[in-house]
């Protein structure tokens, strides 16, 4: 019926499949499952319901593709819980900055993803201590 997946990457074998934000979210796939949706519908518009992620994504896509596609595609979209963090205490932007924002350069493109085994040993090998305590824990490896 559909063609599940990414058009020219295995997230498997291409590390550039995990190179993801909420940004390219909200450009490509929300475009792509509001048109998935429309199609498994015959529906010729229909609503979108954020929650979190979900409206920070939304949010881009709106503001950066033009006001058409989603007027031609959406009754209205409702945000829940949208992602706001207000504040953010300095200590925490520079521990955030020395270990998870790190792991892109070493590799590490998904939590739990199918390269786990060997992204948990990278990420203990570089960061010891509670950082790799927390996603052992997280994943029960």
């Amino acid at each position: 019926m559909y063609s599940w997946g990414h058009e020219t990457l295995d997230a498997a074998k291409d590390p550039e499949y995990w190179q993801w934000s909420w940004g390219s979210m909200g450009l490509y796939d929300d475009v792509a499952n509001i048109t998935a949706v429309k199609k498994a519908t015959g529906e010729d518009k229909i609503f979108y319901l954020g929650y979190s992620q979900g409206t920070a994504q939304m949010h881009y896509g709106l503001s950066h593709l033009e006001s058409s596609f989603h007027a031609k595609n959406l009754h209205k979209v409702v945000h829940l819980a949208p992602c706001f963090v207000p504040n953010v205490p300095n200590w925490t932007k520079f521990y955030a900055n020395k270990t998870i924002m790190q792991l892109p350069s070493l590799g590490v493109y998904a939590f739990n993803g199918p390269n786990w085994d060997a992204d948990l040993k990278t990420i203990c090998d570089n960061f010891k201590g509670k950082f790799c305590d927390y996603y052992s824990n997280l994943t029960g490896s």
